[in-house]
């Protein structure tokens, strides 16, 4: 994965530097040239594939080694390597990525880090397909003998997406979905919820964007949008974003067609709601909790955004946002490392500020009893039942999560979330979510069991390594 990373950083930096009249000399160039092979066949050596499981690690190789491939002088090595590259990367997109845009691996950071490696790594390819380059006509498989994942056929398959090229319709309207995915977990301040683990990770930081006290602000991710829009020559705050302009440069001046998908206004019926409202209700006291949070103001326009198969749906307004957390299934093929304990959680910022909020990651494996701890169901304003289970505390399974649970949601609408989870020993655990003209109101309740409080989270980190102070949380839900 590095190897990849680095790689590509180079060949991308030397041609931006190009672009603005600097060229290596010769001692220099052979060296560069060199090391690039070196580093394509190392690559090629020590693939992270895996029949199931495959996750950024393995999309970081194989986009590395397509970038080294396009750099590189056309050879039987290198062409083999370009072929085999852009049709892994594609099958790839179509993996990792679920249908409604969010990827697999259950988190919005490293929906970042895979989304650029798809986007960047679609735009080459796009761009070369264009060029006429000759490894998709023909290409010697012979190459790459040993290789584990199965080699594709010569010729790839051409696709008109827009563009003829080996990307594929479906893996096009993911990459269509990655920027309406963000754009739905992006808070009005301009950062993202964070759901699952919470890395630092990039393919290339072209455009980094400065927060308060000058430091980097990691949950800002608008330049992913820009770059996912530019495949589609859409100019939506594009032009400003140097990931946008790198893009398009990758293209060639082409761009995908933009596919049609449907739109949902609810889920479920306004009968379910109030029925999941009346259990509530009719709970003994041990067993249910309401609390009540105050808005100076509820805008009037809302919209509702609902990732299935992710597990993630947002009500937005002007100055408003409303997430919760709800997998409903867990696929068997992806992989679980970046998971948290979160399903039922919310996330609620109003009134100009973030007031519940995740929060975060903080480290993985330097300080395993913090890796839980911000992993757990206590860290994410999810509702449990005493005696059930959170995240394992035992420091081999830093990377799994075997006590994330799935849950059903029975509502999803512009006044509110209704959602159920159940138990190990058949306990039902509801959470509904009421949005009135100044109150939201959060009723949660378990049947067959004792409600457990709700923790106060960790201090709040923004990316790996840091804390920033305690996480929002009104006073009335601690």
């Amino acid at each position: 994965m590095d190897v990849g990373i680095r790689a590509a950083n180079w060949v991308v930096a030397l041609d931006i530097a190009g672009n603005a009249g600097w060229q290596p000399d010769e001692p220099f160039r052979h060296i560069l040239i060199n090391s690039l092979y070196d580093h394509g066949r190392h690559i090629v050596a020590h693939f992270e594939w895996s029949e199931s499981g495959r996750s950024n690690h393995y999309l970081s190789d194989i986009v590395g080694l397509l970038f080294i491939a396009a750099y590189l002088p056309p050879t039987p090595e290198t062409e083999a390597w370009l072929a085999f590259s852009a049709s892994e990367i594609v099958g790839e997109i179509e993996r990792q990525f679920h249908p409604d845009g969010g990827n697999y691996e259950g988190s919005t950071s490293y929906h970042r880090l895979s989304g650029e490696l798809a986007i960047f790594g679609s735009a080459l390819i796009a761009g070369l397909a264009h060029e006429g380059r000759s490894a998709f006509a023909a290409f010697d498989a012979t190459r790459l003998t040993g290789v584990r994942p199965p080699i594709p056929s010569s010729p790839l398959p051409q696709f008109d997406v827009g563009i003829q090229c080996p990307v594929t319709a479906a893996a096009v309207l993911r990459l269509d979905g990655i920027p309406i995915f963000t754009r739905t977990v992006q808070r009005p301040d301009n950062r993202i919820v964070q759901i699952g683990d919470t890395d630092s990770g990039r393919l290339f930081k072209l455009h980094p964007v400065w927060g308060a006290g000058n430091e980097e602000d990691l949950i800002d991710h608008r330049h992913l949008i820009a770059a996912a829009d530019a495949l589609f020559d859409r100019s939506i705050d594009g032009s400003r974003w140097l990931d946008a302009q790198v893009v398009r440069s990758l293209m060639k001046g082409q761009a995908f067609s933009n596919p049609s998908r449907p739109v949902k206004s609810s889920v479920g019926t306004s009968s379910e709601f109030q029925m999941a409202i009346g259990r509530l209700a009719s709970l003994p006291p041990h067993a249910k909790r309401e609390l009540s949070v105050p808005l100076t103001k509820l805008p009037d326009e809302r919209t509702l955004a609902s990732f299935p198969d992710f597990g993630l749906h947002v009500i937005k307004g002007k100055d408003f946002f409303l997430a919760l957390r709800c997998v409903e299934t867990y696929r068997v093929d992806a992989p679980t490392g970046h998971l948290h304990d979160d399903n039922l959680a919310i996330e609620l910022f109003a009134d100009g500020r973030l007031l519940i909020s995740d929060p975060g990651t903080y480290v993985y494996t330097s300080l395993p009893d913090a890796r839980n701890a911000y992993r757990s169901a206590n860290a994410h304003h999810a509702p449990r039942a005493e005696g059930w289970d959170v995240t394992a505390v035992n420091p081999s399974l830093l990377f799994q999560c075997p006590k994330a649970r799935t849950a059903r949601l029975l509502y999803a609408g512009v006044d509110g979330f209704a959602a159920e989870l159940m138990g190990s020993n058949g306990d039902c655990l509801l959470r509904a979510i009421q949005i009135d003209t100044q109150t939201i109101t959060i009723s949660d309740g378990v049947e067959r069991g004792t409600l457990r409080p709700l923790s106060v989270p960790p201090p709040y980190s923004n990316g790996y390594g840091k804390q920033l102070g305690q996480s929002p949380s009104p006073t009335i839900l601690r």
